[in-house]
């Protein structure tokens, strides 16, 4: 009887323990990519409704296209529930084969996240300290050259915060992200420019509907919407523009006097 209850006691500890690494962060390969261990639903069940999940560019523009060999950019992930008390997530990105190249391009900028390596040398962001926060920023470069779609793996878990692993609500979620149109870069090089620096403002003219301007060095000094004139602070120099509009999208490099 005595050994049974030491039995016990052990795995209770173990449970303990392992609940706590995943509050502290998850365990490593778990968003539901292939050849990873599962999705978080791998511990955490019995919640419901399934927490939604966003991931979008930071300040608001969607995330549907990257720019091969372009600067870093900052993407934020998202996880609600109308009742949960706290909240986890870990996400890769992978190419149309699987491969990893596309997640070394992960970089931890936010305290509140951790980077991961698995294996492979696969690279996640993940969750630290789950708690009350549930959106999260992390820094992506994309790959040097065009390598295709590229597909990201998201899991979440939106707990309820009784210190088990019950009445928690999992959700998972995947993206894909196409390259930027070759032809629509020739293209926004070739006709007239549809982002251009008047000595005043910043005009955006059609096809193009929203700029992010970068540093060379890959810093986002500004993001505009809408087509028209917009007023710009910036030191005068060289920046990179990245436009979209409805049906193409673009980089060129805008030089600002």
């Amino acid at each position: 009887m005595a050994i049974r209850v030491m039995w016990l006691a052990v795995l209770a500890l173990s449970l303990w323990a392992f609940r706590e690494a995943n509050s502290s962060q998850p365990p490593v390969g778990y968003t539901g990519a292939p050849s990873d261990n599962g999705t978080c639903r791998s511990c955490h069940s019995g919640g419901s409704p399934a927490p939604s999940i966003t991931l979008i560019e930071s300040g608001g523009a969607s995330f549907s296209t990257y720019t091969p060999g372009g600067p870093a950019i900052t993407l934020q992930v998202t996880v609600t529930h109308p009742s949960a008390s706290k909240y986890g997530f870990q996400l890769t990105v992978l190419d149309m084969s699987g491969g990893n190249t596309p997640s070394q391009g992960l970089t931890q900028t936010d305290p509140n996240t951790v980077l991961q390596t698995g294996s492979s040398n696969r690279r996640y962001i993940a969750h630290k300290n789950a708690g009350g926060t549930n959106s999260w920023t992390f820094s992506w470069t994309p790959p040097a050259t065009n390598v295709g779609p590229l597909t990201w793996y998201i899991a979440a878990n939106a707990a309820n915060g009784n210190g088990a692993t019950s009445g928690d609500a999992v959700g998972t979620l995947t993206l894909t992200v196409q390259p930027a149109s070759v032809t629509a870069l020739a293209e926004g090089v070739a006709e007239r420019a549809p982002v251009r620096w008047t000595g005043q403002f910043l005009r955006l003219e059609a096809p193009a509907q929203e700029a992010t301007l970068y540093t060379l060095e890959g810093r986002q000094v500004a993001h505009l919407v809408g087509e028209g004139a917009h007023s710009l602070s910036v030191p005068p120099g060289v920046y990179l523009v990245a436009w979209r509009g409805p049906d193409k999208q673009g980089t060129l490099r805008l030089f600002i006097l």
